[in-house]
């Protein structure tokens, strides 16, 4: 079975300000405070960048969902009272949309290919989408797109071959697509390591085992 969490941890030192990028993915958050008190929060779809203010001492363990997963209150409280160990209780999880946001999100989906292979129209696609309140399918297309490109600044290509690749139409509406995602050009991630490894952690189109290329 796929893994529909990846774990992680962090603890500040000192105050922090971090800046959080939308991955199409959502996370759940058992906060500790410097005093020990604890604290449950499921964060919503990163729509643009953001930035959020840790006071120092505060420890996070962090489950980051699959693209398209799904998760019950009653599941998240369950998770608390064990101490943090989701792992355990994924039969209670539900999985959705998995199979449409991972083909809106990889080279060549489209709205329209992706609405033909449900079976539906797009805009019931949208409504679906909609109706259980996710972004709508657009979103997952263009993030998708976004991140691929970014990934594929490892590899030391032009950004005019990177643009192409990914389906921009050139290099400068590829970086008119970062700012907007990413509030940063394509050349001020590529020289940043810490920026470059944030980008190659498990979210939209590299989930573990199931990364995708623009090649």
């Amino acid at each position: 079975m796929t893994n529909r969490c990846h774990r992680w941890d962090f603890r500040t030192q000192a105050p922090r300000q971090a800046t959080i990028y939308p991955d199409g993915c959502r996370d759940l958050l058992i906060m500790t405070d410097p005093n020990g008190r604890q604290a449950l929060q499921l964060t919503d779809w990163d729509l643009r960048p953001r930035k959020t203010l840790l006071a120092a001492g505060t420890s996070i363990t962090g489950y980051r969902l699959r693209p398209g997963t799904t998760i019950r209150p009653e599941t998240m409280q369950e998770c608390i009272a064990s101490g943090g160990r989701l792992e355990e209780l994924w039969p209670e999880t539900t999985s959705d949309f998995g199979d449409l946001v991972s083909a809106l999100a990889a080279p060549g989906g489209t709205v329209a290919s992706v609405a033909r292979s449900a079976g539906v129209t797009p805009r019931s696609l949208q409504r679906w989408f909609r109706a259980h309140d996710y972004p709508p399918p657009v979103f997952w297309q263009l993030l998708g797109r976004a991140r691929r490109a970014a990934l594929a600044l490892r590899n030391g290509d032009t950004l005019a071959g990177i643009a192409s690749d990914a389906g921009y139409s050139d290099q400068p509406h590829m970086t008119r697509a970062f700012r907007y995602w990413f509030g940063l050009t394509p050349a001020r991630i590529a020289r940043d390591p810490a920026l470059m490894a944030e980008f190659r952690q498990p979210a939209l189109g590299i989930w573990t085992g199931e990364q995708i290329s623009i090649r």
